[in-house]
């Protein structure tokens, strides 16, 4: 079962790399596991970014390669001025943004989920994106999208980006 999922993330995560345009990109999304049992997504935002929405998507979206998201989505906040939030627990909407479409139930633990945060970042073509199984989550350990696992601290001040062209 783990094999399987190693290999769904790899291609997944090779999928997320490619950017035909060459336009400024992010490998900055994460998710994280609270004591509480919380998911509590994260982006790395670059200087003077903003996050304009953040949608929850089924995992199998993330698997076909240009398919445009489903009708499926799970949940979805939105904010019109932009936020610079580089944390925040998935299901809830951050301050300043407003919910769209509403989280109707708890995660699976072992249902797959692709997390993406949509920025105001100029000439980015790719958003910050993330794929993961809540139960392969660590408690205070950030899971970036490369699929390694952080402190927040260094998710934070660490993570590889490019924030210009």
């Amino acid at each position: 079962m783990k094999a399987a999922r190693v290999v769904s993330m790899l291609v997944v995560l090779g999928l997320m790399a490619c950017d035909p345009l060459g336009a400024p990109y992010k490998d900055a999304a994460g998710v994280e596991l609270t004591s509480g049992g919380d998911i509590i997504g994260h982006v790395a935002l670059c200087a003077g970014e903003k996050v304009t929405a953040i949608t929850l998507q089924p995992g199998e979206w993330a698997k076909t390669p240009g398919a445009s998201p489903p009708a499926s989505m799970m949940w979805g906040v939105a904010s019109s001025t932009g936020g610079s939030i580089e944390s925040f627990p998935i299901g809830s909407a951050p301050d300043g943004f407003r919910t769209f479409k509403p989280l109707a139930e708890p995660l699976d633990p072992h249902a797959s989920y692709y997390l993406v945060i949509t920025t105001d970042l100029p000439g980015a073509t790719t958003p910050a994106q993330v794929y993961f199984f809540p139960d392969d989550l660590h408690v205070d350990r950030v899971m970036s999208s490369n699929g390694n696992y952080v402190t927040s601290d260094a998710f934070h001040g660490s993570t590889p980006r490019k924030c210009s062209a």
